[in-house]
């Protein structure tokens, strides 16, 4: 089964520690903890990924960015996002048999909640701290069906 992930970044980037680096890879720049757990199952898996970042729309990995501070604040503006990168998800639909959001609900309610593509899926939580929880146990088993089956 080919699988795609689709991280969220983290509110937490590289340039907390070092705002004199000008651009980095993406998949580089985001040090929160959740997005590194979900960058790790990724790798661990050899599973692909993309980023999906409020400033940068959805990126590969290895494009460079530069540090920003944008949010998602509004359904006008999610709308725009998806208009964005509506070809690129068809793209992935073709290439992908199962493509996992993994991040906030905020990402799933504003940009992906009306996509009924059924390769689609969202790791359900609760909280942040949930998620966290989640990709743990994730990491823990060694198990991609333990993706699967959440």
């Amino acid at each position: 089964m080919k699988i795609c992930l689709i991280l969220s970044t983290s509110r937490k980037k590289i340039w907390i520690n070092d705002n004199q680096l000008s651009k980095v890879e993406a998949k580089s720049a985001y040090i929160g903890n959740n997005f590194l757990k979900a960058r790790k199952i990724a790798e661990k898996f050899s599973l692909d990924y993309l980023i999906i970042s409020a400033k940068y729309g959805l990126m590969d990995k290895n494009t460079l960015i530069e540090n920003y501070d944008k949010k998602i604040k509004s359904r006008k503006a999610a709308l725009e996002m998806k208009n964005d990168f509506k070809g690129k998800l068809k793209e992935l639909e073709q290439n992908y048999d199962k493509i996992i959001l993994i991040g906030g609900t905020k990402y799933y309610r504003m940009v992906f909640e009306d996509i009924k593509e059924e390769k689609f899926s969202f790791l359900i939580v609760k909280s942040q701290g949930d998620l966290g929880n989640k990709l743990k146990n994730i990491l823990d088993s060694n198990s991609l069906e333990t993706l699967l089956n959440q």
